[in-house]
């Protein structure tokens, strides 16, 4: 039987995300500034390689359907979760202006 020569996309970026300095921050952080979607996506990513969504919901207290529910792409969760999900990460949610050549129009 022949073995794949090529790793799949995601289990290359649990790897790189079990190995960086900074435990996936510079990834959300990118994430966050794409899309909601994305960064939903990037969260799941970042948590898979610190024991999954069965360690994540005994850290929180959320419940196991729920956080993967809340960290799909169609995932909406409320802030409070939110919360709790950076703070068993060890990631804090932190606001900063947005520079002038980023910001919209409308935002004023």
């Amino acid at each position: 039987m022949l073995r794949s020569l090529t790793v799949s996309y995601r289990e290359d970026m649990i790897a790189w995300l079990k190995q960086v300095p900074d435990g996936g921050l510079g990834y959300l952080t990118a994430a966050w500034e794409d899309s909601p979607d994305t960064f939903l996506i990037a969260l799941k990513d970042v948590v898979d390689p610190r024991g999954g969504v069965t360690k994540l919901a005994k850290k929180t207290g959320l419940h196991r359907v729920s956080l993967h529910t809340m960290l799909s792409k169609a995932g909406n969760p409320r802030l409070d979760n939110l919360g709790k999900i950076l703070a068993a990460l060890n990631i804090r949610l932190t606001l900063a202006p947005i520079p002038p050549a980023k910001r919209c129009a409308k935002a004023g």
